[in-house]
């Protein structure tokens, strides 16, 4: 035999049919019926729906010189990123 349904559980499999072979094949056509249950999540997380989003006015926002306005942070990449998140999380929020 060389056909195998590897499972967990005994349980799963209800019903194995051998039918003929397709073409000229000599490999057996295997109908394989199993009880599967699935349990419903209670936990989603809902989806972004990016088709809503006001990207005119994230752009508005965003439109500003900020080459100059990271001069004044010295070069420091983690008060430029620390800055810029909070931006982020401020006005993008309340576009």
């Amino acid at each position: 035999m060389l056909d195998l349904v590897i499972t967990d559980t005994q349980d799963i499999i209800q019903d194995i049919t051998i039918h003929s072979p397709l073409g000229k094949s000599d490999h057996a056509v295997l109908n394989i019926t199993c009880n599967l249950q699935s349990h419903t999540v209670d936990n989603c997380i809902g989806k972004l729906n990016y088709s809503k989003g006001d990207y005119e006015n994230v752009r508005k926002s965003l439109d500003r010189d900020w080459a100059q306005l990271f001069d004044s942070f010295d070069n420091d990449v983690n008060k430029m990123w620390h800055y810029l998140k909070t931006f982020l999380n401020f006005n993008i929020h309340y576009i």
